[in-house]
């Protein structure tokens, strides 16, 4: 039987963020919001394993908070709507046959902050499980599968760790995330603030295209994808203002 394969799921930062309306139905993407970001990992982990069952049918998940998790809270979510389940569901059809297996998730990163933390495990399912499994897909595979499930899953999809375990390169990402420009950057400390709620995306991304700038398909077809902004001397993100609307209550985290 294939032996069990553990990756480190790496959290990440958008050091600076744009974002663009809604693409109008009946061009490719409606509906998503075109990003331009730039994303850094950072060291906050969580630790995804992947074991083949030996009777090689079904997927059973084993989903914790490690203990020294700076902000567990309850994982509301069902196991099926679980990214890292998804993605393994996602591998097994493309491969053409059933990936039964042990998935064991251990959470570090907090949900609802933007730190990737679901992209991320689902990004090293799909690496793990084509280790574990010795599929052979290319990352260039694994991220059009990732693409399907978030827009963040390909970032975390870089070429080195096809075949080890480590942090994602630093990259430019544009389009609806399914473009990543790896870039060299230098390591820095930082300051990571948790407030006790979280943010869904949905809702943040909603607030940036009222009713009124919803606008003609003709208008999405001329607009470029955003750029980040060059003038900012220090990191920033247009999420921050719509965050803030939809996460001023402490009393209503979202999922």
């Amino acid at each position: 039987m294939p032996a069990a394969v553990t990756r480190q799921a790496y959290a990440k930062l958008n050091l600076a963020l744009s974002v663009g309306p809604p693409i109008a139905e009946g061009l490719p993407g409606a509906g998503l919001h075109p990003i331009a970001s730039w994303m850094v990992p950072i060291a906050l982990t969580d630790a995804v394993t992947v074991e083949p069952r030996a009777d090689g049918s079904g997927i059973e998940l084993h989903r914790s908070w490690a203990d020294e998790a700076p902000l567990p809270r309850p994982m509301r979510w069902g196991d099926e709507q679980d990214l890292a389940v998804r993605a393994l569901r996602r591998l097994g059809a493309a491969a053409g046959r059933e990936l039964g297996a042990r998935v064991v998730v251990e959470k570090r990163i907090p949900f609802g902050g933007g730190l990737g933390g679901g992209s991320s495990d689902a990004a090293v399912c799909l690496l793990a499980a084509n280790a574990a499994f010795g599929l052979g897909r290319s990352v260039a595979d694994l991220a059009e599968l990732g693409a399907m499930l978030g827009s963040d899953v390909p970032f975390f999809l870089d070429e080195p760790l096809l075949d080890r375990d480590g942090p994602p390169r630093a990259a430019l990402v544009t389009g609806t995330g399914d473009r990543v420009e790896r870039i060299e950057t230098r390591p820095a400390p930082l300051l990571l603030i948790l407030p006790p709620f979280g943010c869904a995306t949905a809702e943040v991304f909603d607030a940036f295209a009222p009713p009124a700038r919803r606008a003609s398909p003709g208008h999405h077809r001329t607009r470029r994808t955003p750029r980040p902004s060059r003038s900012r001397t220090a990191a920033g993100s247009a999420a921050a203002a719509p965050a803030g609307s939809r996460s001023a209550r402490p009393d209503r985290p979202c999922p």
